[in-house]
Order: C-alpha cells, then structure tokens, then sequence
C-alpha cells in the first residue's frame, strides 16, 4: 500500500494511510491547518466504510425489483444543480447533449434561492425547468465548494418522478439513458474512470425519489458531524457510506473523467463511455484548440457545420 501526494492530488491505494499521510503532509507544510481538522478525520475514518442497517437503520420506498415501474408508467426526468454562473456554459451542453440522445428526458435545474442572477435564471427557463429548493450546507475543509454540494439532496425530495439520473452540470452525455430506469434499485452510481480513485464519485447517479430517506439522510446530517465528511468529498462520501451496502455500481461508461480517456476516446476497461465527466478540466476553461472539443455540444454545433459521431441518437 502507498500513497503519493502531489499537492491537493492524491493517489491512494489505502483509504486510510492515505488519508493519515495527506493530512499529515498539510499539518506539517501548513501551520494555520487546526489539529482539530486531524481529529476530525481520525473521527471520519473510525466512523467505518459504510451504513450497517442494524446500527443505523434506513427506510427505503422500494427494494430490488420493487422499484420497477410497470411498463410504459415510469416518470423519468434528469436533473443537475447551479450554484454559480461560471457554470452556465457547462450546463448549456449538457442540454444540449441530452436533446441530441435523450430528447424524452426533462431536465430539471435546482439553485437556491437570491444566489444566481435574474438573468442567469431566465436563460436557464428557456431550456429546462428552474426550481428553487432549500440550501443544505456544511463546512468542507478539503475543497471549500464542496460545501455547496449537499443541498443534491433534495432530489430526493421529488416524489413526482419514479426515477431520476442526477448529473453534475459538467457532463455530456453521449448514449441513452433508457436502460438505467430498468435497474431494480433505488440507488446506483458510479467509480471515476481513474484506475487510482478507489471511491464512488457523484457526477451520475440514479435514484427513486422518496421522502423517508432524505428524511433519515438529514436526521443523520444533524446529528453526527463525523457524517459531514468535512475532510473529505462531502456528499460524495456520505452517499457511497449510506448506500455501501444497499447500491449498485456501475461501470466507468456512466462517470468517464475525460482526463482518463485513452486516444481513441474509451474507457480505463476500454468502453466507449455513456457520459464523460469534466471533474478536472472545467469546460468554460476548454475552446476550439482542446481536444475534448468534440465533446462541447452546445458550442461544437453552433461553429461547425459538421456532425459529431459521439452523440449517439436514439433510435
């Protein structure tokens, strides 16, 4: 086991040592980082891999093939999140990839309200539904934004829909999605395409709405700072600890960080991905001369007359 540590990047093989070495280093480098912070992890670390329904026991809407609908009665919709304007440009192409592959799906934007400008809000309307929910928020001390991450939660809130695919707002999606509402689960997302990132990320993940579990998921929030996951990734860790036992994981195809991506565009297995994921390199950072053009739907389609053969359109 090892851990190499470049900066914020960290490479792990143990979780745990990991974990101990990073925090180590940034107590060590950096003497404004509070002891507490070391505690804090250690708390983190001891508050074990994943949720034991016997300790802390879950309500669930559905189970297994119990969250099926039946044929043709589904009511599906993606829906991503807008903290910040800087983001606009990302979720214009993720519009427009998903009308291009999955025209059937609305796209629901959630944002809190009084933080985005009046005029960000009414280019949001002219392409998906805009809808204000309650902030939820706790300190991160491993990326301050991941702050603002939390208040995904309410998706879970929307009862109006049987399933939901819950995207960041900088993705594209390149396949259908159709197939993922046949998953007899109320919980499934995926790893990074990124040999070295052995935990689930938060850029897709599928869910069935149910009231019950945010419920138990904000009593567990308010009642155990451990669960914050502050040193951590946030919601990230605390959903892959809620579902550790209960979830499915996907393949790489659903989450494919485009930093991973070999030269002919697939997967770390080879795959070509259903959804490429800028966790890394932004895409208001990403213009006509990056590589991954190809993959800014929005913008490709308005420069060039040419088709893009990665959209994939449904059939």
């Amino acid at each position: 086991m090892y851990c190499i540590d470049v900066g914020m990047a960290t490479m792990a093989i143990n979780d745990i040592v990991c974990t101990c070495v990073r925090w180590w280093f940034r107590l060590h480098l950096a003497n404004t980082v509070s002891v507490v912070i070391f505690v804090a992890v250690l708390a983190e670390m001891a508050a074990g891999k994943g949720r034991v329904s016997s300790e802390n026991y879950s309500p669930r809407c559905c189970v297994t093939a119990d969250c099926l609908p039946a044929a043709g009665a589904g009511h599906h919709a993606v829906v991503t999140s807008l903290r910040s304007p800087d983001y606009m440009v990302s979720l214009r192409d993720l519009q427009c990839s998903l009308q291009r592959t999955n025209p059937q799906l609305p796209l629901i934007v959630l944002a809190v309200a009084n933080e985005l400008p009046s005029e960000i809000i009414a280019e949001v309307q002219h392409f998906a539904e805009y809808r204000e929910v309650p902030n939820i928020e706790y300190d991160n001390f491993n990326v301050h934004r991941y702050s603002k991450n939390w208040f995904k939660l309410n998706a879970w809130n929307m009862t109006e829909f049987t399933s939901i695919v819950l995207l960041d707002a900088d993705t594209v999606v390149l396949q259908s999605l159709d197939h993922v509402f046949e998953l007899p689960t109320d919980f499934a997302w995926s790893f990074q395409n990124a040999p070295e990132y052995n935990w689930n990320k938060g850029g897709f993940i599928m869910l069935r709405p149910c009231q019950p579990v945010l419920e138990h998921m904000l009593s567990i929030l308010e009642h155990d700072d451990t669960k914050h996951f502050s040193t951590e990734f946030a919601e990230q860790s605390f959903l892959s600890w809620y579902f550790e036992y209960t979830g499915y994981r996907l393949p790489m195809i659903y989450n494919a960080n485009v930093n991973f991506l070999n030269a002919s565009g697939a997967t770390a297995g080879g795959a070509d991905p259903i959804m490429v994921h800028f966790a890394d390199n932004k895409l208001f950072n990403i213009n006509e001369s990056h590589p991954y053009w190809h993959f800014m739907c929005h913008r490709y389609y308005e420069s060039s007359q040419h088709h893009s053969h990665i959209f994939v359109d449904p059939v």
